[in-house]
């Protein structure tokens, strides 16, 4: 399976996420909305805005502080914007395993209702997980019967790296999809390798300073 590429939009205003949005069109596969990133939260009118905007396939993500997100306001005003996002029409929906299970639970449900494919995830901002660590995650994700798996560590070492990526080999099969890689300085080789080993997602930033992540690569260097 061909990796997709996903450029996230990480403007802080509705302005500035337009104009990404409009460069994006040209080279991604697949557009990230990072809301958290923007100032204000946004509306169910800005949202709907925003995807009508993209001429690709639209992943909505509203990622919390904890999993190195911006988000900081309360988890109920985090999920209304999520449920937003699905009632505009978002085609997927990232989804933190760490959220609670009632929200959890409600946003799994009206993605099914209203067709958004749910990438359920994880990230690990100072370690990558053992490998057993791993192995039981993606249990509990595939539990949820999400569209996808999204398990991403920070690299400290090259073992890290090998680590994540035997992972993905071991367990990128028909049925869920899955993203693995590292981030971080250290954890750039494993974003390349991830593609070559058909993880569904990578990510790569528009520019300098419009990356959602540590170590994500720039479109244009791909």
């Amino acid at each position: 399976m061909k990796t997709r590429i996903a450029v996230p939009i990480t403007a802080t205003s509705i302005k500035g996420a337009f104009k990404d949005i409009s460069q994006a069109n040209k080279v991604a596969d697949i557009i990230e909305l990072r809301l958290d990133f923007l100032k204000a939260s946004p509306k169910l009118k800005d949202i709907q805005a925003l995807i009508k905007a993209c001429d690709k396939p639209v992943i909505c993500t509203c990622r919390p502080r904890r999993e190195g997100g911006k988000f900081y306001e309360s988890e109920d005003g985090r999920a209304q914007i999520l449920r937003n996002c699905i009632e505009a029409g978002t085609d997927f929906i990232d989804l933190e395993i760490s959220s609670e299970l009632k929200m959890r639970k409600e946003i799994l449900s009206l993605a099914a209702q209203k067709g958004a494919k749910v990438i359920l995830s994880a990230h690990f901002l100072k370690h990558t997980p053992t490998h057993p660590e791993l192995d039981n995650l993606f249990a509990d994700m595939e539990r949820e019967k999400p569209f996808a798996a999204k398990i991403i560590g920070t690299a400290k070492s090259e073992k890290d790296n090998e680590r994540i990526i035997d992972f993905l080999k071991q367990h990128n099969r028909k049925g869920m999809k899955l993203i693995a890689f590292n981030m971080g300085g250290k954890g750039k080789g494993s974003r390349i390798e991830s593609m070559k080993h058909g993880a569904f997602l990578a990510f790569a930033s528009l520019g300098k300073g419009k990356d959602s992540a540590q170590g994500q690569m720039l479109i244009g260097g791909m």
